[in-house]
Order: structure tokens, then sequence, then C-alpha cells
């Protein structure tokens, strides 16, 4: 998932997925991708490739033009793991939340650990 999202994480690759949602069909041809972006066709083309492979699009080679659509079941499966779970604690942490996995320090006795001192873990 992390990889995923690394490649949406991109403003380039993000704008991309927006163009090819929003045209007809929800499909576009690279060739009409260039001048919208003001990226060169190569540059285009290498995130165009990304989206492809991590699965976010589909190519087809129509003649000589490549024509990308999303793959919405991917979009789908993306949306499902970013959602609370109804049964159990989000799927992924709540940065405002404190971590669980460290001593509370308002106790007593609970000291967080001093990051300047070796680990004492095997």
């Amino acid at each position: 998932m992390a990889d995923l999202l690394k490649v949406l994480a991109d403003p380039i690759r993000l704008r991309l997925i927006s163009l090819i949602a929003s045209s007809e069909g929800a499909e576009a041809c690279a060739c009409d991708l260039t001048e919208p972006l003001g990226r060169s066709q190569p540059t285009v083309s290498h995130h165009l490739t990304q989206l492809v492979n991590a699965g976010i699009l589909h190519r087809e080679q129509r003649g000589r033009w490549a024509w990308f659509a999303l793959r919405e079941e991917r979009f789908t499966a993306i949306c499902a793991a970013l959602q609370p779970r109804p049964d159990g604690p989000p799927a992924l942490p709540d940065p405002t939340l404190p971590d669980p996995t460290l001593p509370d320090p308002t106790l007593p006795g609970s000291t967080l650990p001093d990051p300047s001192l070796p680990d004492p873990s095997p």
C-alpha cells in the first residue's frame, strides 16, 4: 500500500488521473495530455508508465497512439483501505492521538526512552 500511495503522491500523476477521469469516457490519449500538463511527452510518458505499473491506469494501444483509462477497482480498493473499520481502529493511525506503543508520560514511573541512549532491547 505504501508503494501505491507513493505513486499517487506526485502532483503530476494526480493531475494525470484527474485529466483522464474527467475526459469523455474516462479515457484519454497520451497525445492529449502533454499540453494541459505543460510537460514534455517523455515526462508525461514516464508518469503514465508509473501509474500503469501501479495498476491505477489501464493502457491500450490504438494504432500508433496509447490510450489510458482508470482502473476503478483499484481506486475502490484504495478508498476501502483508508476507511475506518467499524469494528476496530482506523486503517491508518490517527496522528492526533498518542502512540499506544509508547509509555504514557502522564503516569507515574512512565518515561519516554532517551533517544541518545542505546536501545536496551535484544
